[in-house]
């Protein structure tokens, strides 16, 4: 009923000519005319309109707005308390307000008390090395886009034992992981069973930040970074690999020697048969320590650990060598000074 007041008001203006007729006063309301219909003819068709999703219209309602202001200035020109009539525009959008705006909004104003998923993106896609991003106690809703363009992994965990499941096989490639949680809606113990989680994992909390409504974002990074970027140590060659040393370091009970590499294949295939054995040696050439793995994870950064609980306190070196797992025939180091042609020495190690 409000939009007679400016059909009127212009028709009034009209008659008594403080309103020229120009073809934008008759362009308005047309196009406004052909907006509603096209609305209307998507609305029945598809599921694209709901009410919910109103607000994405509104750019529309300009043609609109502009013949409302023009009608109900004529109204003021033509009588001046005709102008108090604008006050019903507000008093309609004052009951629109309290009744039912929410029935329009409910999805935005469900999403004003949820973590700032889409900052969250943005100080991850600034980070150096890209994180994965866990949200706990959170359900996934549509949020993915933010991190899906760009190539970042986003994932949503509701229980502590299935956080770990999917942690522990994440551990060994991925040096960052960001976990996000509400202080309001997760327990003190919770979040420090999160972090013992973390730490078991041989991750160390590097910095926390307070984003949002009561949202904490914490980074994690392996403990052999100690909460710098990846740095490259060494680089080196065999006639089947390219090898790339990181770190190698305790963990704070000593009783785990942590260490990061990667490799990639010098031929497009890579090779199936072969298996790196990284022992720790004393000076004398005693084997104290040993851990054989197959080669997997090409060209992604890994994180493995020694177990060192029974071994002495001393130096040590750490060494690679690279073998057939069917023949035992060891492979060359092409470069690097060693004394040993096929047992690469990584680096020193000291068990207090």
């Amino acid at each position: 009923l409000l939009l007679l007041l400016p059909i009127v008001g212009m028709a009034a203006g009209i008659w008594t000519k403080t309103i020229r007729l120009k073809p934008y006063l008759i362009l308005f309301p047309a196009l406004f005319a052909a907006f509603l219909i096209i609305l209307a003819l998507i609305a029945r068709s598809t599921d694209w309109i709901v009410k919910s999703g109103m607000r994405y219209h509104l750019g529309s309602w300009l043609p609109l707005v502009l013949f409302i202001a023009t009608g109900l200035y004529a109204l003021y020109c033509f009588r001046k308390w005709l102008g108090l009539l604008a006050l019903l525009w507000v008093i309609a959008g004052l009951v629109f307000q309290t009744t039912t705006v929410e029935e329009y909004l409910t999805e935005r104003a469900y999403n004003f008390p949820l973590p700032p998923v889409q900052v969250i993106s943005r100080m991850a896609l600034q980070a150096e090395p890209k994180p994965i991003i866990i949200g706990y106690l959170y359900s996934a809703r549509s949020y993915y886009h933010y991190f899906g363009q760009h190539d970042l992994t986003l994932k949503f965990i509701d229980e502590l034992e299935a956080f770990e499941e999917y942690v522990r096989p994440h551990a060994i490639t991925e040096p960052s992981i960001w976990i996000f949680y509400q202080t309001s809606k997760t327990d003190p113990t919770e979040a420090a069973q999160i972090e013992a989680v973390m730490h078991k994992l041989n991750y160390q909390p590097c910095e926390t930040i307070e984003t949002g409504i009561d949202t904490m974002v914490t980074q994690y990074l392996w403990d052999t970074l100690n909460c710098q970027p990846t740095q490259l140590a060494a680089s080196y060659q065999t006639d089947v690999i390219d090898y790339q040393f990181y770190a190698a370091e305790l963990d704070g009970a000593h009783s785990k020697l942590l260490f990061s590499d990667q490799w990639t294949a010098t031929e497009i295939e890579a090779p199936q048969n072969y298996k790196m054995s990284y022992q720790l040696i004393t000076s004398d050439w005693n084997n104290v320590a040993q851990l054989d793995l197959p080669l997997v994870h090409e060209g992604k950064s890994r994180l493995f650990s020694i177990d060192v609980s029974n071994v002495p306190a001393g130096a040590y070196r750490l060494m690679a060598i690279l073998y057939d797992k069917d023949s035992g025939e060891r492979q060359d180091w092409l470069n690097g000074a060693q004394d040993v042609s096929n047992m690469l020495t990584l680096t020193e190690i000291i068990i207090p």
